[in-house]
Formats: C-alpha cells, sequence, structure tokens
C-alpha cells in the first residue's frame, strides 16, 4: 500500500532545517547594517565636533536631525572660506611695495639703438649688382638698387616694399639676404663721449625687427649681431652704470653721416615695434633727451611660486618659458624678445619662413626675395600685438626690469661756430634727476599663510584640527579595510566548505 508520508515533498530531515521568510530577512539585515555600525562607531569617535550627538543613544529625533543641520551650515561655510583662501594663493598671493632707499642703488645707463633712415651704400650697391647680374642697362640697375634699398632698410613696417619683387625670378640668385644686406650697408662713422672718460663702450650692428641697426650699451646686443661680427673682447665693456653721486649721466653721439631714429631702452632688450618709440635725429640740429628710470626688483623667495601664480618670469627663467609656450630660441627673458619670437613663429606659420632679422632667435628657413614679398600680405598681423590673442602666444612680464621715460627733450638749432659741423648728425642721451622710489615684489600670501589659513577655518567651523583629516582617511581606508579582512576570516571559520561524501564520489 503506498503511502503519502514516503513522497519527496513529506520527508523530512532533521539534519537540515528550512529557512523561514524572517530568517532570512534577518541574515540580510544583518550584512545590510555592517556599515551603518562602522559609520556609527567613527561618530561616536571623531574628534570633529557634534558628531556624536546624532548618534547619541536616547536622543530625540529632531535633536539629531538639529545637529545635523548645523554640522551641514558649518561644513558649507568652511568649503567656502578654504575655497577663497585657495583662489587667492593661486591667483593673486603676491605685493608690489615701494621703495626708497636711493642713494643705496646702482641703476645702469640706458642703452642706445641707432638706425639710419638710409641704410644702402650706392656705390657698394653697383658692384654687387654687376657681381650678380652682370652689366645691366639703367633701368634694371635702378630696379635692383630698390631691391637693395628695400633690403637694408628692411623692417615690420615696410615689408610692403617688397610687393613688387614677388614674381621676380632673377633675384632667386640671392642665396643670402642677410649677408647681402651687410655688405652693402653703409658704414658706421661717430664720435662719442661719455661723462666717465673710463667708459670704453662702442657700438654693435644688430639684427632688430625695426631694421639694421647699431646697438650701444646692451648686454645682450651682441647676441643679436650678424654672422661675421666679432664677439666683444674680455676687455670691452657691455654696460655702464649711473649711481646717484655721478649725476648727471650722459653719453653725446656725434659726426654722424645720415640722419638716424635712435632708441632709449633696457639693457637687457632690444627696441621692438608698437612698444619703444624713436626719436628721429636730422642733419644741423642735437636733440638732447633726458630719461627717468623705473625699476621693478623682486625678492628671492618669490622664485617659489610658479609663473602663472606670480604673473612674470625671470631673465633666466628661459627655460621655463620655452617649455610653458614653445617658442624659438632666447638667451634670456625679456617681454620684448617674447614678443619678438611671438611674431617669428608667427611669420612661420603666415610663409613658412622667416624675416633674416629674425634669424637671431632660432634655426628656421629663412626668407628670399619671394618669402619677404608673402609676408607683406601679412603686415598688419605681425605689427599688432599678437601676443593679446587667444590661441596665438602670450608673454609674462619681467619680475625685475627696468623701463626707461622720457623726462624732458629739446632740440637746437648747430651754429656755425659749433664745435662740430653743421653737416654733422649728432645728439645726446642723459639722466639729470635719479629715481628716488622703486617697485618691490614681494610674497603677501605663501603656502604656509595658505595651511594657517586652512588649519583656522577648519577649527573655527568645525572645532577640529588638521589632524582630523588624517582621522577620517584613516578610518575609511585602513581601518575599514582591516574590518572587512577580520570579518571575512571569521566567517570563513564558521562555514567551512562541505566536505564530498566517499558515497558520492563513488557514483
Amino acid at each position: 500500500m503506498f503511502r503519502w508520508t514516503k513522497h519527496v515533498r513529506f520527508r523530512q530531515h532533521p539534519h537540515k532545517r528550512r529557512q523561514t521568510g524572517g530568517q532570512q530577512i534577518t541574515s540580510h539585515t544583518k550584512r545590510v547594517r555592517v556599515m551603518p555600525l562602522y559609520m556609527r562607531q567613527f561618530f561616536q569617535d571623531t574628534t570633529i565636533q557634534g558628531l556624536r550627538y546624532i548618534v547619541a543613544p536616547k536622543r530625540h529625533p529632531f535633536e539629531m536631525l538639529l545637529w545635523a543641520a548645523i554640522i551641514l551650515v558649518a561644513s558649507l561655510g568652511a568649503i567656502f572660506v578654504i575655497t577663497g583662501s585657495w583662489e587667492r594663493y593661486v591667483t593673486n598671493p603676491t605685493v608690489m611695495s615701494l621703495e626708497k632707499d636711493y642713494r643705496q642703488w646702482a641703476t645702469f645707463f640706458p642703452a642706445v639703438t641707432m638706425c639710419f633712415l638710409e641704410n644702402l651704400n650706392y656705390t657698394r650697391a653697383d658692384q654687387e649688382i654687376k657681381k650678380l647680374w652682370g652689366d645691366v642697362e639703367e633701368s634694371k640697375m635702378q630696379y635692383y638698387r630698390d631691391f637693395l634699398n628695400a633690403l637694408t632698410n628692411a623692417s615690420l613696417h615696410n615689408l610692403n616694399e617688397f610687393e613688387k619683387f614677388r614674381n621676380d625670378t632673377t633675384l632667386d640668385k640671392i642665396t643670402d639676404l642677410e649677408d647681402l644686406a651687410s655688405k652693402v650697408q653703409i658704414d658706421l662713422k661717430y664720435d662719442i663721449s661719455f661723462m666717465d672718460e673710463k667708459t670704453r663702450v662702442k657700438f654693435r650692428r644688430t639684427l632688430t625687427e625695426t631694421g639694421l641697426c647699431f646697438t650701444w650699451g646692451s648686454s645682450v646686443g651682441h647676441l643679436f649681431t650678424s654672422r661675421k661680427a666679432s664677439p666683444p673682447s674680455a676687455s670691452e665693456t657691455l654696460v655702464t652704470s649711473c649711481r646717484y653721486e655721478d649725476l648727471p649721466c650722459g653719453i653725446r653721439v656725434s659726426k654722424l653721416l645720415s640722419d638716424v631714429k635712435f632708441y632709449v631702452h633696457s639693457t637687457d632688450d632690444l627696441p621692438i615695434i608698437g612698444t619703444n618709440k624713436p626719436h628721429l635725429e636730422f642733419r644741423g640740429s642735437e636733440s638732447q633727451v633726458y630719461v627717468q628710470h623705473k625699476q621693478i626688483v623682486a625678492s628671492p623667495e618669490l622664485r617659489r611660486l610658479d609663473p602663472e601664480q606670480r604673473g612674470c618670469l625671470f631673465r633666466d627663467e628661459v627655460k621655463a618659458h620655452r617649455s610653458l609656450f614653445r617658442t624659438s630660441k632666447l638667451p634670456i627673458y625679456t617681454h620684448n624678445l617674447c614678443k619678438m619670437a611671438c611674431r617669428r613663429r608667427m611669420a612661420e606659420k603666415f610663409c613658412n619662413c622667416i624675416p633674416f632679422f629674425y634669424r637671431t632667435l632660432g634655426d628656421g628657413n629663412i626668407c628670399n626675395a619671394k618669402g619677404m614679398a608673402c609676408l607683406s600680405s601679412f603686415k598688419h598681423n605681425l605689427t599688432e600685438d599678437v601676443y593679446k590673442r587667444k590661441g596665438q602666444c602670450f608673454c609674462y612680464q619681467e619680475c625685475e626690469s627696468t623701463d626707461y621715460a622720457v623726462d624732458s627733450k629739446s632740440t637746437y638749432e648747430l651754429d656755425s661756430d659749433y664745435t662740430y659741423s653743421r653737416d654733422s648728425v649728432q645728439f645726446f642721451v642723459g639722466i639729470k634727476i635719479f629715481t628716488k622710489t622703486r617697485l618691490r615684489r614681494d610674497i603677501i600670501y605663501s603656502f604656509e599663510d595658505l595651511l594657517v589659513s586652512f588649519g583656522g577655518t577648519v577649527t573655527l567651523f568645525l572645532g577640529c584640527s588638521i589632524l582630523s583629516s588624517v582621522e577620517l582617511l584613516y578610518y575609511f581606508t585602513l581601518r575599514l579595510g582591516c574590518e572587512l579582512w577580520m570579518k571575512y576570516q571569521k566567517k570563513g571559520k564558521t562555514h567551512p566548505l562541505p566536505e564530498v561524501s566517499p558515497k558520492c564520489s563513488t557514483r
């Protein structure tokens, strides 16, 4: 007789108890409550004020919500103040202060760059024309003279002079425009006198974007000269100083054979278009220009900040400038040289070549006559301040600089009984009044001040110290990992893996 009690559904196994739904919910709840229990323990042990009142026993729910709201508002206030402190440290941690101990200062006398208004030596020009193109008719000779005149006076201002030579294939015979310009340029003959008779400073030929010029008193002028120029000798003085007790200081340049334009600028720089204003000097007159210097110095601690924070670069940080903006090679960093490097890169982008007067800024394809004509189409782009445009390039100011502003200027007609001839071209540059103030860049909000601000903020709003952040990191990394690992090890010992029965293994 069949017994229903022997059916599989009615078999009872006393050694195996079925779990009810309530038991399953209880075990799941224990697994879920592991993290809240850990958070409760953290709230009770932390040094952050107020968290222990949220989990304290026998508290009214309204009291818990009140403390939670207070801690939330305090945390938001701390975040707001800390964010403001961080923005100040990143964007404006420096200050400009005023110094007045002028009797201890030693200021360099400004450099002078002089450019002839007419650079072409016509006798040498005719000789080079015959070497390159042979005996040509007079109209063709005048055509090539015009080209050499545009070449020797080449600058960013007169690039349009090359436009009419754009399609001339006969100019392809010229392999080196810089060398040809140096051969047909007029010689520099002058007489110079300095108030300090011991000064031995010379004019040196320089390649600038204002033309083929001659620079006096510059520490970097010899780095921007032609290939064939000899380096300065050990006994040659590059710059000269001017102290308060030496006033007045000045130089007079005379016996020049052609009208000139001259620039007064810093000894560590060269004049550029758009920044330095030229002074024009013509035959039969003398201009006397007195300047005042405006100096900015910087504390050594300023180097601890990034260039973005302090908003400037030191002269010897040219490698940092090169890595940031990938510009040409610069011997030192100055604002003007950075602009020149930017314009050089723009010229190479427009016409795949650079003008020969930018050759000293790095290697590159030097423009021929056709390339110079190509650049004339982009004259406006090159002469304007392209460094201010987004996506072009940006130039920091110098952390330490000396600028010269015109204090007074006067022009005198040369009389017949004057020491020099009325046909002479001459000018005078001097310092009559010594500036009694200068600016100093310094750090007003250092990294140490930032840490102090952070500590004071969290203490004020949350009643804790910076060690509380270490405690927070410890609780939710190292200690939490150890807790989970210990629970996992304990669970493995309590519920070992079932062993396989010998009877089951034979089936």
